[in-house]
Formats: structure tokens, sequence, C-alpha cells
């Protein structure tokens, strides 16, 4: 007999997340908050909001530059390409259309289902303009 999949959060619950993240002023507080709820409403073990700098193809995250090649790849890639991207147990989601100024990586144990790549997808569009002005006027 099959599982049941876990039920998804209330549209009021994400309401409340999308408006807890467009309070933040800064990059860094609006990408801690998105980490700390995403990963919460995952049951994620890690969670890195990432934003490109794309004239100068380097990725800072709330704690700091991110200089491991690979990552800066994988973040262009998703961010640029506008598409949800699921490797192995992590799930990775542009925040925004693309060209995309930042992305969401998180990370678990077990593998992420399509509902809840939906939900953060939906959760990311929600945010999106508020990481457009955030990114566009932060200096890390």
């Amino acid at each position: 007999m099959a599982t049941p999949l876990p039920p998804l959060p209330s549209m009021h619950e994400l309401s409340n997340v999308s408006r807890a993240v467009a309070a933040e002023v800064t990059f860094a507080d609006a990408a801690r908050r998105l980490e700390h709820e995403s990963a919460r409403l995952t049951r994620s073990t890690e969670a890195m909001c990432v934003a490109i700098d794309w004239a100068r193809r380097r990725a800072w995250s709330a704690g700091g530059e991110i200089e491991n090649p690979a990552v800066i790849d994988l973040v262009a890639d998703v961010a640029g390409g506008g598409k949800t991207t699921v490797i192995g147990n992590a799930l990775v989601v542009p925040i925004g259309a693309a060209p995309a100024r930042a992305v969401l990586a998180l990370r678990r144990p077990g593998t992420y289902q399509g509902h809840e790549a939906g939900m953060v997808s939906a959760l990311c569009g929600g945010v999106a303009p508020v990481f457009a002005r955030l990114v566009a006027t932060w200096r890390p």
C-alpha cells in the first residue's frame, strides 16, 4: 500500500511566509527568512539562497561570497534557464523568471516530490519582486 503524501501548507500559510520575506529590508535578511521558512515547510536540513551577479559571474549567499565553481555554474544554469531542478536529494529553484537574480537551494536526506517542488516554486515566484529589488541594491 502506498504511503500518503504529507499535506501541503495552506495558501494562507504560504501568503504569510511571502509577507514575512517581503517585510525584510536587506537581501541577507530576506534570504535568511526564505531559507528558514522553506526548510521548515519542506522538512529540509539545509537551505541556501544565492544571488548571482551576471556581469561578473559571481555569487553570494547571506553568509558571503561563494567561490566553488561547481556551485556557481549550477546557480547560473538554474537562474539562467528559469527551471526548477532536482539533483538527487537537492532542489534548486529560481527566484523569478529567467534570467533570475537569485535561486533557492534545499537539501535533505530524502528526495523531493513533485508537489513539494511546485510549492517551493510558487513561494519563490511570490517573493521574486522583493528579491529582484533587494539584489539590485545589495552590495556584498
